[in-house]
């Protein structure tokens, strides 16, 4: 029943907005994923539907108003130059199906799924293996602190490490909920509390967000829950995500020009709640839709490729595997994450003090076409499978490595990081926590 009310509401849609025939098929897939994803809250610990549920949102929905009504002819679009560079069935021709594929390489039942269905069985597992062992969260709590304190100041070839330490304060906060430790409730109130103020203070809440959201979703993922309660939560939360979205571009033009204040930011937080109606004036809306339209970033790669800039056929992918493999000190010239190499690459923009990027789902089209995007868009989600079911394997000898789940797939369930970006920061994350455990083990005789 629930999936038929999602067909119908989508053909509605699709009849009021005069939407294409990719397009409906788009709006379909989201509400029928979006029922089956609620579903599943409460009933296993969600990770790559998180990145699943993101794609359909941002490849595949977001695109839409751009193509309805911030298009050529609307104004603001026109001035920002913000619209979509190609036509619809051209970008949706390619993206549905490269999404699809993807999808499809995420969810494929590997050997070692079960455990993520079992979380019950699972998290008493892991409280066995932390009885009194607190001396972990609060461990790794201060160090993660501390990281973020010092982290401005570091060299850049030491930022990167200082930035995985950061990370590992949100893993602390998760072995001290799982241990036995008194005054536990208050403690994760004030280091949850410390997070925040820290994201605050640098206004980066990326990180924090998909965080918050996997660590959410781990830790209620053994709670049975009415299907109308899982879906308040799911709206809460993405309320939550969109409330950030729309104050943190005017928080930034505060903090990173007259220094930040936490006040500042409350301030903003309550003053789009008390007005909520201000979502709906043009320019509100169009500046929150252009942050969730990674599609434009597609679908600009999609302009410019082949027309102005050869396919790669693979070049941005090797690279992106060899400059995991090899340090910047013997290779000082290699690729950067975050999405510059990328831009110059395939637009001919070379860009400088900000980030932008065109997601694995670009670089797929951007290296190999159409078609041979769409099997690589199969070919990268089975990867990420295949990674999340290796440690999951990990996780029957010992159960504390579901706990840096949310640490290890940071960058995996987000649609906007290209592969370099992903695959990076998934060997170094690897490779961090085997070298962490070792010395955690020597200097405290503790096995994390």
């Amino acid at each position: 029943m629930k999936y038929l009310i999602g067909i119908t509401l989508s053909l509605f849609i699709s009849f009021t907005f005069k939407l294409t025939f990719l397009e409906t098929l788009s709006v379909i897939l989201f509400f029928e994923y979006l029922v089956y994803f609620i579903s599943l809250i409460g009933t296993k610990i969600l990770i790559l539907e998180i990145a699943s549920f993101t794609a359909i949102l941002t490849w595949l929905i977001a695109p839409i108003p751009f193509y309805h009504f911030f298009n050529e002819n609307n104004a603001i679009a026109s001035n920002w130059l913000l619209f979509m560079p190609i036509n619809s069935n051209e970008y949706y021709n390619y993206v549905l199906p490269a999404t699809l594929f993807m999808i499809i390489g995420l969810s494929l039942k590997l050997k070692n799924h079960q455990t993520l269905i079992n979380s019950e069985a699972l998290f008493k597992r892991i409280k066995a293996s932390l009885e009194k062992k607190s001396i972990i969260g609060l461990t790794l709590i201060f160090l993660g602190l501390i990281s973020s304190i010092i982290l401005p100041y570091v060299p850049s070839s030491l930022s990167f490490l200082l930035y995985l330490f950061t990370n590992i304060t949100i893993v602390g906060l998760l072995y001290l909920y799982f241990s036995d430790i008194p005054f536990k409730t208050g403690i994760l109130f004030v280091g949850f509390g410390m997070l925040l103020v820290t994201s605050i203070k640098s206004g980066m809440f990326g990180t924090l967000i998909y965080i918050l959201i996997l660590v959410g979703f781990l830790v209620i993922s053994n709670r049975k829950m009415h299907f109308l309660l899982k879906s308040v939560i799911l709206i809460l939360g993405i309320y939550f995500v969109l409330l950030i979205q729309l104050v943190k571009s005017d928080y930034r033009t505060v903090a990173w020009t007259q220094g930040s204040s936490p006040t500042y930011f409350a301030q903003l937080i309550i003053q789009k709640i008390s007005n909520p109606f201000t979502v709906y004036e043009e320019e509100v809306l169009f500046r929150l839709l252009v942050r969730l339209n990674q599609g434009w970033h597609i679908a600009k790669t999609m302009y410019h490729v082949p027309k102005d800039k050869p396919f790669a056929n693979g070049e941005t992918i090797t690279l992106a595997l060899t400059s995991t493999l090899v340090p910047r000190i013997l290779w000082p010239e290699k690729p950067k994450a975050g999405g510059t190499y990328n831009l110059e690459r395939f637009w001919g923009y070379k860009i400088k003090g900000y980030s932008m990027n065109i997601g694995p789902i670009g670089e797929a089209y951007g290296n190999f076409g159409k078609y041979g995007g769409v099997i690589f868009m199969f070919i990268y989600g089975f990867l990420l499978n295949k990674i999340l079911d290796i440690v999951l394997g990990f996780s029957k000898t010992n159960p504390t490595w579901i706990i840096w789940l949310p640490f290890l797939f940071l960058y995996a369930i987000g649609t906007e990081t290209d592969v370099v970006t992903t695959l990076n920061y998934l060997v170094k994350a690897f490779f961090f926590l085997f070298m962490f455990r070792i010395l955690f083990l020597s200097f405290f005789g503790v096995r994390l």
